[in-house]
C-alpha cells in the first residue's frame, strides 16, 4: 500500500470515528432530554448511524478484496465482533440479574438469548429488549459481513 493510499484510509477511518462521536451526541441529548435548537442540533447526529454504516461497508470490501478468502475474512471479523458483543451481554446479566436481582419482563422469555445467537432482528422485543445496549447494530454488520464474499463477485 503507498503513502497515499495509506494516508486516505486513515481519513476514512477518522470520518468514521466522527460518526460514531455524532451518534453518541444524539444519545446524549435524548439522555437528558434536551429542548429547542440544542436538541435539534444533538438529534442531527442520528444521521451518523447510516454514515457509520456505508463507510464500514467501503473499508468492508477493502477488507474482503486484500484477503479474498471468505472464510478468512468471516473468521477475522468475527473474532473482532463477537468478543465485545458477549462482554456486553454478561455485563448486562450481571448487572439485572446479579446486581438488581431482576429481569426486565420479556413475554417471549428469551432475554439475552436472542442477542447472544445473533437472532435479535428476527425474533420479536418489546420495551428493555428492543434495543439492548443498541446491540441491533451488530446483527446487520454480521449479515452484512456474511453476504460480502457475494457483493464482492457482483461488483
Amino acid at each position: 500500500m503507498s503513502v497515499k493510499s495509506a494516508y486516505n484510509f486513515m481519513n476514512i477511518k477518522v470520518l468514521r470515528a466522527f460518526s460514531c462521536i455524532i451518534v453518541m451526541v444524539v444519545h446524549l441529548g435524548q439522555r437528558m432530554e434536551l429542548q429547542g435548537t440544542v436538541r435539534i442540533f444533538t438529534d442531527f447526529g442520528a444521521n451518523g448511524v447510516y454514515f457509520f454504516f456505508c463507510i464500514s461497508g467501503f473499508l468492508g470490501y477493502l477488507s474482503y478484496e486484500k484477503c479474498c478468502n471468505a472464510c478468512i475474512f468471516w473468521k477475522k471479523k468475527l473474532i473482532r465482533i463477537l468478543p465485545l458483543v458477549y462482554i456486553v451481554l454478561i455485563y448486562g446479566f450481571i448487572y439485572h440479574f446479579i446486581i438488581l436481582g431482576e429481569l426486565p419482563p420479556d413475554s417471549m422469555h428469551l432475554y439475552w438469548l436472542r442477542y447472544f445467537f445473533l437472532l435479535n432482528s428476527f425474533i420479536p422485543a418489546e420495551g428493555y429488549w428492543l434495543n439492548l445496549y443498541a446491540l441491533w447494530t451488530i446483527f446487520v454488520f454480521v449479515f452484512f459481513y456474511l453476504i460480502m464474499p457475494l457483493l464482492f463477485k457482483s461488483i
